[in-house]
Parts: C-alpha cells; sequence; structure tokens
C-alpha cells in the first residue's frame, strides 16, 4: 500500500523467523527499504493484510499461529519503526482487510469453527473490533474492498460448491450480507491466494481470481451488490494460481500472476476486462504472494515472494 507519505508500505511474514515485518520504501520506486520487525511473540505474521488508515498510517492484520488468534497492528508512524498489536479473537485461515467508509478497518478472515468472520474495527487503531458470521460454507480465502455506496464487498470461495461467491454487506459492520454465486466453474483450491478484488471507476466490483483448471478469470460486477456479474477468461492455462490486483491510473485492472513460475502482468483494455495485454515482469524464479498497488506517480508498485532456495520480498514498479 502507499502510505501517508507517498511511499510504499509492505507486510509480510518471515518464515525463517516466524516473525511479523514490514518495508517502508526508501523512494517512489522502491529501489530500497528499512526492514522493521513489528511482532516476534510467537508464530506470527501469516496472512498479513494491510491497509492505510485516515491517519495515514498502516493497519495490519494477521494471524497468531501459535495462539489461533487474529491480530492487528497499528503503525505509529508512517515508516512503521513500531506499533500498538492488539488481540481480536479467534482466527486460523486466511484474512484480509479495507478501510471501510466510517473510516475504520473491516477484516474478514476464516475460522474454522465458524467458516468466515469479520471484524469491525471500533476505533482507527482497531484495538477493539465486534465480530460477525459472514459465511459458515466458505474456503479459507477472501478478499475485501469498498463500494461506492459504502458497503463492503467480500469474494471468497464456497466450501461445498467450490465456486465463487461474493457477500455485499447490508451495513457498515457487515452485520448480515447478501451472497451471490458468481462463476458456475469451480475455483481452484491451492493452499496459495487465489483471488483479488478492486472497485472500479464505474463503481462496480471487479474480481480477479483462478478457476480449478488454473484458468486466470475476471469477474465484473454488473452492480453495486454484485448480484449479477460478467465472466471472462483473461489468460488460459496458468502454471500457477496467485494473483494480485488493482486498478491503474487509466481506470483499468491491473492484474499479477504466475505463468511458468515467472511474474506476468495482464493490463485490462476496458473496464470489464473482456481483453488485456500480457506482460512479462520478472523471470527466473516462482514468483507467489503477489500484492499490487498504484504509487502517488501513477504507476503500479509490485511486492512478492521471489523462491530462491529461501523466500526473499521484493518490490518493483511496472516501466
Amino acid at each position: 500500500k502507499i502510505g501517508g507519505d507517498g511511499l510504499g508500505l509492505l507486510a509480510y511474514y518471515d518464515r525463517d523467523n516466524a516473525n511479523l515485518k514490514v518495508a517502508h520504501c526508501n523512494d517512489l520506486a522502491c529501489t530500497g527499504a528499512t526492514i522493521t520487525t513489528l511482532d516476534s511473540s510467537g508464530d506470527v505474521g501469516q496472512e498479513a493484510s494491510l491497509a492505510i488508515g485516515v491517519d495515514g498510517l498502516g493497519l495490519l492484520a494477521y494471524l497468531n499461529y501459535t495462539d489461533f488468534k487474529l491480530k492487528v497492528a497499528h503503525c505509529n508512524n508512517a515508516a512503521c519503526s513500531s506499533a500498538t498489536l492488539s488481540t481480536l479473537g479467534d482466527a486460523d485461515g486466511a484474512i484480509s482487510m479495507a478501510i471501510g467508509a466510517d473510516d475504520r478497518g473491516l477484516i474478514a478472515y476464516n475460522d474454522s469453527f465458524s467458516g468466515i468472520m469479520v471484524a469491525h474495527c471500533s476505533d482507527v487503531a482497531c484495538t477493539t473490533a465486534t465480530t460477525a458470521p459472514l459465511a459458515n460454507r466458505a474456503m479459507p480465502y477472501t478478499a475485501v474492498a469498498v463500494g461506492t455506496d459504502d458497503r463492503a464487498l467480500i469474494a471468497f470461495q464456497d466450501s461445498v460448491t467450490n465456486r465463487m461467491e461474493v457477500a455485499h454487506c447490508s451495513d457498515l459492520a457487515c452485520s448480515s450480507a447478501t451472497i451471490t454465486e458468481v462463476d458456475v466453474a469451480d475455483c481452484h483450491t491451492s493452499p496459495t491466494r487465489p483471488l483479488s478484488i478492486a472497485i472500479g471507476p464505474d463503481g462496480f466490483g471487479l474480481i480477479a481470481y483462478t478457476d480449478i483448471n488454473y484458468n486466470l478469470k475476471a469477474a465484473h460486477c454488473l452492480n453495486t451488490a454484485c448480484t449479477i456479474s460478467s465472466v471472462t477468461t483473461v489468460k488460459a492455462g496458468l502454471n500457477g494460481q496467485d494473483v494480485g490486483f488493482t486498478i491503474g491510473a487509466d481506470g483499468f485492472g491491473l492484474i499479477g500472476y504466475e505463468y511458468q513460475n515467472d511474474l506476468m502482468l495482464a493490463h485490462c483494455n476496458n473496464r470489464i476486462c473482456t481483453r488485456a495485454t500480457l506482460v512479462p515482469f520478472d523471470a527466473g524464479g516462482l514468483a507467489g504472494n503477489k500484492s499490487l498497488t498504484l504509487g502517488s506517480d501513477g504507476l503500479p508498485l509490485v511486492g512478492y515472494f521471489i523462491y530462491e532456495g529461501s523466500y526473499e520480498p521484493r518490490l518493483k514498479v511496472t516501466p
């Protein structure tokens, strides 16, 4: 994400040390970064999700795998060299977060006893939150975006039908939601993160994901609640399924994905992404856990892991 200082901020899990870390970019292109360990109390930091709050500071939701708890870190400064840590409740799966229209964090996360849950932060630092069940038939993959109607759209996979579904929250806290099936084709069930969602300039959701056959797809919602949508295959036959997604400066989607172990970018040629230009971005290693955002210079910033014997976080800027 881009912080209040206009520079990139990336949260990630240091697998070697089982810690939560953040990288604060030193410049717009992120040619260098300052690394900080935010939490080292047990096995912490898996499934880290980052948003920038109304105060311009980072808000991170992540998993305490030692105690199976949902934790939140609120950065104390733009570089996130320190943070206030809070524990919200039980969790054991993927986490996704966005800042709601009320300037409070909204976190979708998995609890294997209850399914997908939603935590609505009670304050900007998210020291406490109210929780509500979203779906009890959900796979532990979620993606959250806040629509132009000030209600969240939460994309996830149904564990029974294995299909892509989207929940349109009924209120700011997402105490209830309308759930709609987006694609009749099965989604992929890999343990990596297979879906992402953003709100386009038309005010409707656009979801990027992979199906059971490793096809990269885009589902464009045709209304704010996403009760109807159009589905397009952007790239058939992917080698990997991990997807990152954002809306570019031109209003068209940018999708980061893996193809034959290399990082690729798909630039949608229209708002509903029925066509896309595919661009190779980084070759020579397994590219995973992709995260895309739009920099303050209007250029996309891509964070991802390259597997070269150990996991090393890298941030790059598309040309």
